[in-house]
Parts: C-alpha cells; sequence; structure tokens
C-alpha cells in the first residue's frame, strides 16, 4: 500500500486512484518539492489532503495576507474552493492522500 515509486528530488508524482464526475482522489509523492515562485493552485473544487507519511509546509494568500500550515504525519487540511494556495515545501518521500470535490448545495 505505501510502495512508492523512486523520484527524483525536487520533483513530485501524481497517481489518481479513483475518478467520478463529482471529485477525485490522487496520492501524490513529494521529494524535496517547492511550487514555483509566484505560483499559486485556484482550484474550483474543494481539496481535502491528509499526510500519510513525512513533512510538508502549505502557504495559503488572500492576496493581502500570507499564512504558512506546517503539517505532519497524520494532519489534514481542507482548503476552500478558489482558495490560493502552494507548496512551501515538503521532507524527503513525503505522501499525501488529496481528496478534490465538488460542492454541494444543501438540497442535493
Amino acid at each position: 500500500m505505501f510502495d512508492t515509486p523512486s523520484i527524483p528530488s525536487a520533483s513530485e508524482h501524481f497517481e489518481v486512484l479513483l475518478q467520478e464526475s463529482g471529485g477525485q482522489i490522487e496520492r501524490i509523492i513529494s521529494h524535496h518539492y517547492a511550487s514555483p515562485p509566484d505560483f499559486w493552485y485556484d482550484s474550483p473544487q474543494s481539496e481535502w489532503v491528509v499526510l500519510l507519511r513525512g513533512q510538508a509546509a502549505l502557504e495559503f494568500t488572500d492576496n493581502t495576507n500570507t499564512e504558512t500550515i506546517l503539517l505532519n504525519s497524520g494532519d489534514y487540511c481542507r482548503i476552500a474552493p478558489r482558495q490560493r494556495h502552494r507548496i512551501a515545501w515538503t521532507a524527503e518521500n513525503t505522501l499525501w492522500l488529496a481528496v478534490h470535490f465538488a460542492e454541494s448545495s444543501p438540497c442535493d
């Protein structure tokens, strides 16, 4: 279950585990990775991530303020739609599980 491919330093490997119309589940392996300078994810979907192994720091911005959150093994974080975020850094062989899903209204 935790066998991970060997990947080069300063990179990430994505593997889609499940994809349905409402979203997807990914396994992500990061190895001393950081998002490129001035790059921000800005997804229309919600995202929930859990760190299964390693350490990472996520940065969030609202274009005025930036906040950094440190994640250790077992920590998780929900990222709202359109919440601009980036990976500040990851430790060696950091393993994530990311769930991307569409928001639904209370009547759905």
